[in-house]
């Protein structure tokens, strides 16, 4: 029989500061192209020589280079956004170094790679006049990434992922690998909801609405106090994963959904470790608003026809009447915890745990939980640090900082981002594996961690742990041969 080993790759990097709209963010950085309000669309968009529009910019950034919209600025456009990258060399779309930029307006992007990072996107402005219920920013290309973004629409869905006529029956080819992480989204279609624009005839606006989608992953943001659903998935999104996000004053936190009629169903989609808590929860039989927001999480699907490949596990979950966490067929749900998760200040935005929070490890980190942005001590090593030990049994390698050269036939990759504040740390890590079971991982004196993981599956976790702490203990349980793989991680100290 071949060994069994385990690879495990680590990488501190510098904790991403989400601050509030309009402050400070980005570092020193190259603008291979840059679009300014003074500039011109008849330009090359060089940055001596600016373009006007953020159409015009994409169009004339190449694959691979960096697009810059000027910082502080305010762009309002109406557009399909039809500049692309390639596979491996997409092109980042960013502010110049200073204050972020706003986009405001109606803009979809249909080209594929293209990764957004450090732009605000302020909401539709004037086109909510006309169209009060529409979307703010649509994605139709492939491998489309937003990430540190603060993201607002007072009328109207900020965010809505892939083409489908549900209703037709006309199938459309899906949007793939949608990413969006370290992100704030609020506020969406709050106006909708106080004038009474939102009827029972309407679907609802929402914070997040994923359509006809492939392996999308919503990471590490804060969803909060938009109109009906937080997230949606609806009628066809598949192999989505939601995680470490929280989830807090929507109308309905998540929707899960289909369409059965026209065999549109969204399946195998992992919702876990993230906080879900405070849905407002006003659809009623006489209430005039959209219908489907009875708890905070729904299922949308045709009864007695099982979970549909849908997990709702691990996640920290409050609602005053528990009755009210979970409606509707059509998923699974094990192995969380009910507890009311401790805010910092939720009224105010500040969705950082309480010291004395029983939802540690959930949820987004605190760069992202709030406007919070003093300095933390963070530690980034000069490269990856490698560890491999072809371990079969419970024990480990007895030096797990010295890198051993064996692989084996099982292999998982681990990234974590180590965070230093206040005598705590926090490990982040996504983790990828080669079979099936359970992922258990530890850290001496703070938080366990137990996940069903699925062979190719990429999850992330988190764990806290006290100031200190020198080790994750990391281990895979194969159910079918009963084998556990053990290793024991080393993490360098914070300075």
């Amino acid at each position: 029989m071949r060994p069994v080993g385990v690879t495990v790759t680590i990488m501190l990097t510098l904790a991403l500061c989400l601050a509030a709209p309009g402050a400070s963010r980005g570092e020193a950085g190259r603008c291979d192209r840059l679009a300014a309000l003074g500039g011109n669309d008849a330009s090359n968009g060089s940055p001596a020589t600016p373009v006007r529009t953020v159409a015009r910019l994409l169009a004339v950034t190449p694959a691979g280079a960096t697009a810059c919209l000027a910082a502080g600025e305010r762009f309002f456009e109406l557009a399909n956004l039809k500049g692309a990258g390639t596979q491996g060399a997409p092109v980042v779309l960013t502010s110049s170094p200073g204050s972020a930029a706003v986009i405001e307006g109606q803009i979809r992007f249909v080209g594929s790679h293209v990764h957004v990072t450090d732009v605000d996107f302020g909401g539709l402005g004037s086109i909510a006049d006309s169209y009060p219920k529409t979307y703010h920013v649509g994605i139709d290309g492939d491998d489309v990434h937003i990430e540190n973004a603060d993201i607002t629409s007072p009328r109207g869905t900020c965010i809505d992922v892939g083409e489908i006529d549900a209703y037709g029956g006309a199938e459309e080819p899906p949007t793939r690998d949608f990413e969006l992480s370290h992100s704030r989204v609020h506020g969406c279609g709050s106006e909708n909801l106080e004038s009474g624009e939102l009827t029972r005839q309407d679907s609802g606006v929402h914070g997040v609405n994923l359509k006809n989608t492939r392996g999308a992953r919503i990471t590490d943001d804060a969803i909060f106090d938009n109109a009906d659903r937080g997230i949606q998935l609806w009628p066809d999104a598949d192999e989505t994963t939601i995680e470490h996000d929280t989830l807090s004053g929507n109308g309905s936190n998540l929707n899960l959904g289909s369409y059965a009629p026209n065999g549109f169903f969204s399946e195998g989609n992992l919702v876990a470790r993230n906080i879900v808590v405070n849905s407002r929860l006003e659809s009623c039989a006489t209430c005039n608003v959209p219908p489907g927001d009875t708890a905070q999480i729904v299922g949308n699907f045709p009864e007695e026809e099982g979970s549909f490949g849908n997990s709702v596990e691990a996640n920290c979950i409050f609602e005053t009447d528990p009755s009210r966490n979970f409606d509707g067929p059509g998923f699974e749900q094990h192995d969380n915890i009910f507890l009311e998760p401790l805010f910092v200040d939720p009224a105010a935005g500040n969705f950082a745990l309480r010291t004395d929070s029983p939802c540690q490890g959930f949820g987004v980190e605190e760069a992202t939980a709030s406007t919070w942005t003093g300095s933390a001590a963070a530690h980034e090593t000069a490269a990856p640090l490698w560890h491999q030990s072809p371990v079969s049994s419970p024990g480990g390698n007895s030096n797990p900082c010295t890198p051993t050269s064996s692989r084996g036939s099982f292999r998982h990759e681990l990234m974590t981002v180590w965070v230093h504040r206040q005598n705590t740390h926090t490990v982040r890590s996504r983790v990828r594996v080669g079979s099936r079971g359970v992922l258990q991982a530890s850290v001496a004196g703070g938080a366990d961690l137990a996940v069903r993981v699925h062979r190719g599956e990429r999850i992330g976790f988190t764990l806290w742990a006290p100031s200190g702490a020198a080790l994750i203990r990391i281990s895979l349980h194969l159910p079918r041969t009963d084998r556990v793989i053990s290793d024991r991680i080393c993490l360098p100290q914070p300075p």
